[in-house]
């Protein structure tokens, strides 16, 4: 299919890909691409702008984070975590 090009599609594709390697039924480029789309729906401050776009930008954030631990790699997720909840304190 097309690569996800929008933050909302990013936000879904992201997740999906990453869901997908952690259940056993991606691969690695799933996982790596899927970190990617959520890395920057995560980060994109233009979207953050409206409430929605925050709670997709905390959603992607937690995905994320919880693929680094599915990944093996506690310390990225352990960091991802403690700048979350300073880029997003109400939540």
């Amino acid at each position: 299919g097309k690569p996800a090009e929008t933050t909302e599609e990013k936000s879904i594709s992201g997740s999906v890909r990453v869901y997908a390697k952690v259940s056993g039924a991606g691969t690695d480029d799933d996982l790596k691409q899927g970190q990617a789309d959520l890395k920057a729906v995560a980060d994109d401050a233009e979207a953050a702008k409206t409430p929605e776009g925050v709670r997709r930008a905390v959603k992607a954030t937690v995905d994320l984070g919880v693929s680094y631990e599915a990944a093996g790699d506690v310390e990225a997720a352990r960091k991802l975590f403690t700048e979350a909840k300073t880029k997003f304190p109400d939540h």
